[in-house]
């Protein structure tokens, strides 16, 4: 799943800066980029990167993160992610999250994952939701908090998570009566991280997720030689 989503994002947002005097080495880099023609794409999209052009900085993140066209660096590639993002990149949340719980950038931190798991989530996530539920039922990263993870698993579940409707079901009957009725409130009125109303998210109406996380590049298939019998019958 991880490749699909960081592909897509690579060079979904292509917008070449300007045609005054033919294309310049930032339209040969993207068309390279495109081309899956690795190690140009990187030599040319390397200078804009460090000026901070988010396309190129996604560009080279992707790069480092599977090592194409350069040596593979994770914590490379997760500097240019959080550049991204900061940059104003959509969809980055689920991949960022991987790296700060796995520590692909550096350090561990899963308070951080579940920070970014949150923003997923408030986008109509069902995986980051469920990710949430586990997180407040197991204390991952912050307190256990049960009526936290009721509501995350109830959202995911109305996204048709049978996981998190299981583990719905086996949550409830660790809450009060009350605490079970503050669970189901909350699930319809998910909140940013700020404690303001971010938005009004109905379970049954919630938005599916339709972004999967990039996968690495696929591997060029070998051509299979003709055989004899081909050959003898071309030369005919």
């Amino acid at each position: 799943m991880l490749e699909a989503l960081l592909f897509a994002l690579a060079f979904s947002g292509a917008i070449y800066l300007a045609f005054r005097n033919g294309p310049s080495d930032y339209d040969h880099g993207l068309k390279a980029f495109k081309a899956q023609d690795y190690n140009k794409a990187f030599a040319l999209l390397e200078p804009y990167a460090i000026k901070r052009d988010t396309e190129a900085v996604l560009r080279l993140a992707y790069m480092y993160h599977f090592g194409l066209g350069t040596e593979k660096d994770e914590k490379k590639a997760f500097e240019h992610y959080l550049e991204a993002a900061d940059d104003g990149v959509e969809g980055l949340e689920m991949i960022l999250a991987d790296f700060w719980l796995n520590g692909r950038g550096g350090k561990s931190d899963t308070a951080q994952a579940l920070s970014w798991w949150r923003k997923a989530a408030l986008k109509g996530n069902t995986e980051a939701m469920a990710l949430l539920g586990k997180a407040h039922a197991e204390a991952l990263g912050t307190v256990q908090d049960y009526v936290e993870a009721h509501r995350w698993y109830n959202l995911a579940a109305s996204k048709g998570d049978k996981a998190a409707r299981a583990r719905l079901k086996l949550l409830s009957d660790k809450l009060t009566a009350e605490q079970l009725k503050t669970a189901q409130a909350l699930a319809k009125r998910p909140l940013d991280a700020d404690g303001q109303e971010a938005l009004t998210l109905e379970p049954e109406a919630a938005a599916p997720d339709e972004t999967d996380p990039p996968t690495p590049p696929a591997k060029k298939r070998r051509s299979r030689k003709p055989d004899a019998q081909t050959d003898e019958a071309q030369n005919e």
